[in-house]
């Protein structure tokens, strides 16, 4: 009641006594604070917003295209036709010609036409390195095994038995249960779009269907799901439900799966697995075979972070669905291709990520400190990739609004002005409501004056922020799984491009700490436009209704029973550590330090260069910590697992 009653008597809500205080407040970090230049769209006109996500739904294709894949279902070839290709190298090359007795010096095999080169030519085109090149061997051999030796193929024993052995030499197996990993920038993430692209290229070829059902991409967090236009893995197998039957509605049909994909394991906690193994038995229909008996490729990095609440695989190692199961790994250890512009800085980063850092190391890093250093001028989102690297939902907001303030306080003209607002900028309110009642305009200038996305929450994690603060290109993420039907799922980026107002609506013009800034309450605005950063395409988002929780600044109560409607989306230019898992930055603002095991190293090697990171404090020697333990058991389990499969190669 004294914040409302306080704020209530101030004239505008970003212009009063407590806005006044953070303006202050923000003034102090000026010289860390961005400068974002605004973009202009020359067609914001949507794209079909039902052809959004993935290779095999829209032309603009995120993954290799070394193989032309389309139309393949009108000149299929047999699996043995197909299998004498892909697996042709300089090993195996006469014995295919003399088991087949037929020619394959070019793509046309008994007067049958398709694209599909060898996997090995295949891992050369796509500048694999000799483990990436293992990893994805083994995964796209044993995906064409299950075509194999499923009995509907029409092929004889003998076939059968040949290409299997020739397939297992190439890391095949039965029931693949496989962990890459390797830390960042190591080309994990492009393992894994050769792989999707090399699978749709032999189904295509032999005339069988390839959707995301049958080579499902998951993750274990949101944001990394959406760099890899795939889903996570507690939606697609229902991990998070407490009934399952192969009836119920999924995004996924476990019946036709061959390989699924879980990336960013290190978030995984262990409880996760034994209710994948159990909810797989039942929608794949295999209640016999453990996980359904699909191949399964584990990617992640367990030196990055670890579980948010709970334990990693490795606090403990009588567990039957990890250490009791896994038949094979891989470490990319062949070079880090995120650094190749900066192989120094890649060489400090590896001392990072095992806690073995000098002082000389710290000491260049040290060196990018912003009283020594100058952020670049002007920055545009859209061509650059920028981030601030926060510990704490608090800390970024604190960062969104400096750099708003900081574009408003350059560009836009006093209030006092006859100048109009620049249209490059806008403010859009939330409005809060109580069992379908208004809760009144005094109540609604403390929400969009104090508070920001950490101070509104939805069951699930969700932020919302009541008053977003936008400028043409900043970077948004969708933060709800509302539009999953259209693909636009939690975790997708993009920028922001313009609105589209209601007929009749008009723009407000709002007194921001002085300066004249364009607003909107959301009940004005048909949808936010928004280009994707993985396809560039335009889709408009519709406004959504929450039911959230509020705690304000400086209270430790929480305000229950509200709704609140909003877009669903948080300005990303600021974004805490578990989000940028997965992430590659040109420019990296260290806003923030957190001594949780492995925090700094994941935030430090999003960026690809040195010259491309800033702090705003020091580090020391004493931040970085070495492996526990148990993480150092972990690894040498792994590396057994990789011998054993160098060995069978």
């Amino acid at each position: 009641s004294q914040y409302v009653n306080l704020l209530s008597q101030e004239s505008s809500v970003f212009n009063n006594n407590f806005t006044q205080h953070g303006a202050t407040a923000l003034s102090a970090m000026r010289s860390a604070v961005i400068t974002i230049k605004s973009t202009s769209f020359e067609n914001t006109t949507p794209s079909n917003s039902n052809n959004i996500i993935g290779y095999e739904e829209n032309g603009q294709s995120p993954y290799p295209r070394n193989l032309q894949n389309e139309g393949h279902a009108n000149r299929r070839s047999s699996v043995i036709t197909v299998l004498t290709k892909a697996l042709q190298s300089n090993d195996v090359q006469v014995l295919l010609r003399r088991d087949i007795n037929s020619g394959i010096n070019d793509a046309t095999i008994n007067g049958v036409c398709f694209d599909i080169c060898s996997l090995d030519e295949f891992a050369h085109q796509n500048n694999l390195d000799s483990k990436q090149s293992i990893a994805f061997q083994s995964i796209c051999s044993s995906f064409m095994l299950s075509f194999l030796t499923d009995l509907t193929t029409d092929v004889s024993q003998n076939d059968r038995e040949f290409y299997q052995s020739l397939l297992e030499s190439k890391g095949a197996k039965q029931q693949l249960l496989l962990c890459v990993t390797g830390p960042g920038g190591s080309g994990k993430s492009h393992i894994v779009k050769c792989c999707r692209l090399y699978c749709k290229s032999f189904c295509d070829a032999i005339g069988k269907p390839f959707d995301f059902s049958v080579f499902p991409v998951t993750a274990t967090s949101n944001s990394a799901a959406s760099l890899l236009q795939g889903k996570t893995i507690h939606t697609a197998a229902l991990i998070n439900n407490t009934y399952i039957s192969m009836e119920l509605s999924s995004d996924v049909n476990w019946t036709t799966t061959k390989v699924l994909i879980i990336d960013e394991i290190s978030l995984a906690d262990k409880k996760l697995f034994p209710v994948l193994d159990k909810n797989l038995r039942i929608l794949t229909g295999n209640r016999d075979l453990l996980y359904g008996g699909i191949h399964i490729v584990f990617i992640g990095d367990f030196m990055q972070l670890a579980p948010v609440n709970g334990s990693p695989i490795f606090s403990s190692f009588d567990d039957i669905h990890w250490h009791g199961s896994l038949n094979g790994a891989v470490f990319l250890d062949q070079g880090n291709h995120r650094f190749r512009n900066d192989p120094e800085w890649g060489e400090i980063l590896q001392r990072v990520q095992v806690g073995d850092v000098t002082e000389d190391d710290i000491t260049k890093i040290n060196q990018r400190l912003l009283d020594k250093v100058q952020l670049p001028d002007l920055v545009d989102c859209t061509e650059k990739k920028i981030v601030y690297g926060c510990f704490t939902n608090k800390r970024r907001n604190e960062i969104t609004n400096a750099c708003f303030l900081q574009f408003v306080s350059q560009n836009s003209p006093r209030f006092e002005s006859v100048e109009e607002p620049l249209a490059e900028t806008l403010l859009i309110k939330g409005l809060v409501s109580k069992e379908n009642k208004d809760v009144g305009p005094e109540f609604h200038k403390l929400l969009w004056g104090m508070c920001g996305d950490n101070n509104i929450s939805v069951k699930g994690n969700t932020k919302i922020d009541p008053c977003l603060k936008l400028i043409k290109g900043s970077p948004l993420m969708i933060n709800s799984n509302t539009e999953k039907a259209r693909k636009l799922c939690k975790g997708t980026m993009g920028n922001y491009v313009g609105v589209r107002w209601k007929e009749g609506c008009t723009p407000q013009i709002e007194n921001y700490n002085g300066y004249k800034v364009f607003a909107a309450n959301i009940y004005d605005l048909e949808c936010l436009i928004m280009k994707l950063a993985c396809t560039g395409q335009m889709v408009e988002l519709k406004p959504e209704e929450f039911s959230v929780e509020m705690k304000l600044p400086g209270s430790a109560s929480v305000i229950k029973g509200f709704k609140m409607a909003q877009f669903a989306v948080n300005m990303s230019l600021a974004t805490t550590g578990h989000k940028l898992q997965g992430m590659t930055m040109d420019i990296l603002i260290l806003a923030e330090i957190s001594l949780v095991p492995n925090w700094l190293y994941v935030v430090l090697s999003r960026v690809t260069t040195l010259k491309g990171l800033y702090l705003m404090q020091p580090l020391s020697k004493e931040m970085f910590k070495r492996l526990s333990r148990n993480l150092r058991e972990e690894l040498l389990f792994l590396r057994g697992l990789e011998q054993r499969l160098l060995g069978s190669l």
